[in-house]
Order: structure tokens, then sequence, then C-alpha cells
């Protein structure tokens, strides 16, 4: 059999006497090998003839006279015997795949005598085809008239081919399945020796599900207690990919249909086989791609630092990327909206969105209300069935002054996504701000939002979405407690996205999303700076 050739390099062991061999030996004319030992051999896959070299040193100064020596191979008795000892498996390099240069001698006024061993590939692919590396070449270095240094007689070369191989480049995938038929676009990658390399030439790969697929899907599903379906091998259409030469990668396109598959989570395990003959092989790796059959939605909170009427940088550079980022999501709660503000993104999103959103001072839509705390929504995807808003004190119904001297509340709304007629809560607040000393006090506007979910879940238990910017840390007693209630979605999401922190300030994820009911596939936080002292942060959900 006979391979393409693809140049990489081999593997020398060109080492030089060092004084510390010389010290290693302590007779005047032992001899030795350097390298000795066990080393390894990479061998390109190429036609061309490949050499390494072996030393034959003396110790202390030149030679005076020629020393004669010879380089023998090991006898298959003696290569068992070093088998058992070592647990090993290896076998002996057939002798047509190598050469030993006739080189027997060190001259006289020199310290050693370089050997050179050359070896061809395409004999050893003969031999073992494209798994060969068991194979050893194991040399003893033997002297009529002059002593050899016993710790140093032995070389054991393992010879291996150096190949090629086409794996994947993610281990796993999360993809949405949207229309008809889903297009999944999966990458393949050439490696050698764990490193990426470009492609010497073109050649033809296929993707299939591994013979093991549904034992694969069993078993992530008791590993991450998870109830994911093996997707269907006739919902797939599987095609032949192309890896072009001098890439460093090659996009595969999988088709899915969507037809005959139930609403549920799906497991696709995957391999990836190049095409005979080409010179690459088949990695081992599997890709499990993760597919979502579910109305999957978005829902994400946004602080978007507050621009009032003398803020130029708001309309010259920072408008545009915010209005863009809130596009990412189907519903999305802001904070530190002033009316203007307001007012620029609810005239650019009016044509896909709806809003409801209150000023902090009096409860309003007005240009007096101070600034806002509001929930966009795209009004073809969801329809409000309830609304409202509650305030920190004593009395829910008026403005309340908390120990940070801002008026707080949180606002909540019932929401029917219109595909599955289903229904839940979303609850959207901005917490009082400070550190250590203001736990308590955000502690108990939770406990106030826990009372008014408490309250409408006595009418009808639906899912929960509590989110916002919450002043926090997720370490800190008042957040502990809110997800002990309503789970943190970075945390339980199946994926999570981009930095752990949404204030780049210090690092610190102070906006949260918190969930019960709902399944999240994703939790993404996009780094946008410039925009807002905030990254928007958001989740893609679906029912359970």
């Amino acid at each position: 059999m006979k391979m393409n050739g693809i140049l990489l390099g081999l593997l020398h062991m060109v080492a030089a006497c060092t004084a510390s061999d010389n010290e290693a030996a302590t007779n005047e004319s032992n001899l030795y090998l350097s390298p000795s030992g066990y080393q390894k051999v990479a061998i390109a896959n190429t036609d061309k003839r490949q050499d390494t070299n072996i030393k034959v040193c003396k110790t202390n100064g030149t030679a005076t006279s020629e020393i004669y020596f010879s380089l023998d191979v090991w006898e298959d008795n003696e290569l068992e015997d070093y088998n058992k000892k070592n647990g090993t498996t290896y076998t002996l390099l057939p002798s047509d795949i190598y050469e030993i240069a006739d080189t027997k001698v060190i001259a006289a006024g020199k310290k050693d005598a370089s050997i050179p061993i050359s070896f061809y590939s395409e004999k050893m692919l003969d031999h073992a085809g494209a798994s060969a590396g068991i194979y050893v070449l194991p040399l003893r270095l033997n002297s009529d008239n002059n002593e050899v240094d016993d710790s140093k007689k032995d070389v054991l070369l393992n010879v291996s081919l150096s190949i090629p191989t086409l794996g994947f480049r993610d281990s796993e995938m999360w993809e949405e399945l949207s229309g008809e038929t889903s297009a999944i676009k999966i990458t393949a990658v050439l490696t050698q020796d764990g490193n990426r390399m470009l492609s010497k030439q073109s050649f033809k790969y296929s993707l299939m599900m591994p013979d093991n697929a549904s034992d694969l899907v069993d078993q992530y599903n008791n590993e991450n207690k998870k109830n994911c379906l093996l997707l269907p091998q006739n919902a797939c259409e599987f095609t032949e990919g192309v890896y072009a030469a001098d890439m460093s990668t090659s996009e595969y396109t999988l088709n899915v249909k969507r037809s005959d598959l139930e609403s549920a989570d799906y497991l696709l395990p995957l391999v990836i086989c190049p095409e005979e003959g080409n010179g690459v092989l088949q990695g081992s790796d599997i890709l499990m791609l993760h597919l979502n059959n579910n109305d999957t939605f978005t829902i994400g909170t946004y602080n978007i630092l507050v621009a009032w009427d003398n803020d130029p940088n708001w309309e010259n550079n920072r408008k545009d990327p915010v209005i863009q980022n809130m596009r990412m999501m189907e519903i999305v709660g802001i904070e530190e909206a002033s009316y203007r503000q307001r007012t620029d993104i609810g005239n650019a999103l009016q044509d896909d969105y709806d809003v409801y959103i209150v000023g902090r001072d009096k409860g309003t839509d007005a240009p007096d209300a101070g600034e806002m705390t509001g929930i966009f929504y795209m009004k073809n995807r969801f329809k409000v069935e309830d609304k409202g808003i509650f305030w920190f004190g004593s009395d829910p119904t008026k403005p309340y002054l908390t120990s940070d001297k801002y008026n707080r509340f949180c606002m909540w709304m019932k929401l029917k996504e219109i595909r599955s007629g289903k229904s839940f809560y979303v609850f959207k607040s901005h917490l009082p701000v400070g550190g250590d000393e203001m736990v308590n006090e955000r502690l108990r506007c939770i406990k106030i939002i826990e009372n008014k979910i408490n309250e409408l879940m006595r009418q009808e238990e639906l899912p929960v979405v509590v989110m916002g910017d919450l002043n926090s840390l997720p370490w800190r007693e008042d957040i502990k407690y809110l997800v002990n209630l309503y789970p943190d979605a970075w945390e339980i999401a199946d994926q999570q996205v981009g930095p752990s922190y949404t204030f780049p300030g210090n690092q610190a994820r102070g906006d949260m999303i918190c969930v019960k009911g709902l399944n999240v596939h994703k939790a993404i936080v996009v780094e946008s700076y410039n925009c807002s002292d905030h990254f928007p942060y958001y989740i893609l959900s679906s029912f359970k």
C-alpha cells in the first residue's frame, strides 16, 4: 500500500558527547552510545529517505589510534525479555525498513563517530499501515578490543509514523433547529502531533454516526441528568466534504430535517472519516452535537448606562450599538434609561417590539418620571396577559426610598408565548447599590419579590424569570437566598458563552437571570465595550 507524501518534520536525535557523558564513564578507553536508553523517532509520511544519527563516543579525550566497534540489532529473545520486564508489546522493526551505515571506527584524533540510520516510511506502511507505531529498533554497541560502558551500550528506537489526523474543531456543539431544514456548520481540522497544520493536498471526507451512538447518548444522559433523544439517522442528510489544499480548516454542512422530529432535545454523536489512500488518519474524537427542537426564546437583561439630555456621547457613539445589542434578545429588560434614551430606543424598535417601562420617581412613563426600568418584548412572539409594579416599602403602591437613597421597585409581566400558547412570569428589578453593608437591604427587597411571586402562584403555577441589575455578587447572602429559590441561569445552562462577568470594571456578575420552570440551553454574556459600563446578558430558554 502506498500513501501520498505529507511532509512532516523528523525528530532527529543528533546528540553530542557531553561533559556529563564523559563523567559517567570512568575507564579511559570506554565506549558508549549517545543517545542511549529508550528514544522515540517519528518518521514523516514521505517517499524520501529520512535519517537520524547515533553517536559512538570515547571517554576522556580523543583516540590515539583507530577504535573499532559494531552496532548490532538485539536478538529476538532479548526483545521478548524487555517486553516482559516493561509490560510492552514491541515488535522488531523489519530489516527492509531501515539501513545502518557501515561506519565502524572512531578515527585517530577523534572522540566520536556518527552512524546514520536511514528509514523508509513507504516500506513501513507496507508492513503496518497507517497505525504503525509498535515497532522498535533495539541496538547494542560492541567492541572486541575496547571496553563498553554497560549503562550506555543500548539504545531502543521506538519508530512511528507521523501522519496528519483529521478531527473536529469542537468536541461539543449546541444548535437550535428552525425551519423545515436546518443547515448545521461543522468545522474539521487537520493536526499532526497535536498541532494544527495546513493541508498539503485536497482530499475528501465524510461524517457518520458511530456504531455505539445510542450508548453514547445514554451515557451522556446518565452523567448529566438529561433526557436527550438520539437524532434519527433519517433526519440527517450526510454529504461528502472536501478539505482543500493549503487550508487550515474545512467547513462541513450537515442538513437536519425537522418534519418527523418531536419537540425535544436531541443528541447526534458524529465521527469523521477521511477517504482512504490520501495519507490522512481518522481522528479518534467524537463530536457530540446537541440539537434543540423546542420552541426556544431569548430573555436578557441590560444596564444601558443613563444618558441625560446634555450627554452627546449617547447620540454620537452609544445609541446604535446599544440598540443593536438589544435586538439579540426577544425579551430584554433594561435599567438606567432616561426618557431621552427610552424614546430613542422605542422609536428604533417600534416595528418589532412593544415595551412596558416606568420611571422610579413616579412609576409612570412620563418625561419627568426619572430614571427608567423597562421590559421590551417582541410583539409577534409574546402577548401580555397581565403586568404591574410594586415598591419596596410598606405600601407597595407608592415610591419608596431604599437605604441607598434611590427609589427602588420591581416590575412584572405575565407573558404568553404565542407559538406554544404557554405563559410565564418575568420579574425585573434594579436593586439597591452597595457592598456588604447593603446585603440586608437587598435581601429584604428579594423577599418582597418572593412574596409577590408566591401570591401570583396561588392562582396558577407557571415558570418564573427574575432578572436585572441586582448590584450584588453570586456569593453574597442576598444572592444565595435568591438562587436557592430560583436557580442562577448561568450556572444551570447547558452551555456558557462569553465572560462569566457582566461588569467589566471589576469583572463582577451583578446582572443576573434566575429561572424556575424553564430549560436554559445557553447563557450568553456579550463583550460589548464603550456603549455601556455593563455587558448585555441573555439566555436561550424553552419550556420544560
